[in-house]
C-alpha cells in the first residue's frame, strides 16, 4: 500500500511510477501454502491516498477467498484427472482411497508388500489356431473381461494386458 507512489522511497527506481504518473497503489499477492500464483494490483493516477488501510484489508480478504476458489478449482481438475487416468484399472474403492489424499495427489512411490497375479489362457496359441482371428478376439476380450471384473470385484489393481495374459496386483 502506498498513499504517494511517485514520493515513495521503495518505487523510485520504477520508470512506470513516473511514466503511467501514478499517485497511489495496492498490491496484495495471491499464495496457496507457500507458493505465490498471481497478484492483484490496484492503481490511481488521479488521487494521493486513493486507497486506505481498509482497502488493504478487504484485498487481502479477497485475495485469500480467490486463493481458496483457484485451489478447490484446481484439486477438483486433479481429481477428475486422476479418476480418468485409473478408473478402468482400479476398483472404485481403490480409486476412493486415492482421491481420499486430500491435498497430496501427487502419485510418490511407497514400499508396500503386494501380491502380483499373472494369468493366461492354457493353450491359447493352439486353441486359435483352430478358431481363427475373428473368434480369438471376441472369445479373449470375454475371458479377459470376467478376469477383469473379478480383479477388480476383489479391490485389485489391473496393471496390464499381453495377448491372452492379464497380470493384477493387490
Amino acid at each position: 500500500l502506498s498513499f504517494n507512489a511517485a514520493a515513495d522511497p521503495r518505487y523510485s527506481q520504477h520508470p512506470s511510477i513516473q511514466m503511467f504518473g501514478l499517485r497511489a497503489i495496492l498490491c496484495v499477492p495471491i499464495r496457496i501454502r507457500d507458493r505465490m500464483i498471481g497478484v492483484i494490483y490496484l492503481d490511481n493516477r488521479l488521487k494521493l491516498g486513493a486507497f486506505a488501510e481498509a482497502d488493504l484489508s478487504f484485498v487481502i480478504a479477497f485475495a485469500d477467498q480467490a486463493a481458496i476458489a483457484i485451489d478447490n478449482a484446481t484439486l477438483a481438475e486433479e481429481k477428475k484427472h486422476i479418476r480418468a487416468l485409473f478408473e478402468g484399472y482400479v476398483s472404485s474403492e481403490v480409486l476412493d482411497e486415492i482421491l481420499s489424499r486430500g491435498d497430496d495427489l501427487r502419485l510418490a512411490g511407497q514400499s508396500k508388500v503386494v501380491t502380483v497375479m499373472f494369468c493366461d489362457i492354457r493353450g491359447f496359441s493352439r486353441i486359435t489356431d483352430r478358431i481363427g482371428a475373428k473368434r480369438t478376439v471376441a472369445w479373449t476380450q470375454d475371458a479377459l473381461g470376467a478376469l477383469s471384473e473379478c480383479v477388480m470385484r476383489e479391490e485389485g489393481v489391473l496393471v496390464d494386458y499381453v495377448g491372452d495374459e492379464l497380470m493384477a496386483m493387490w
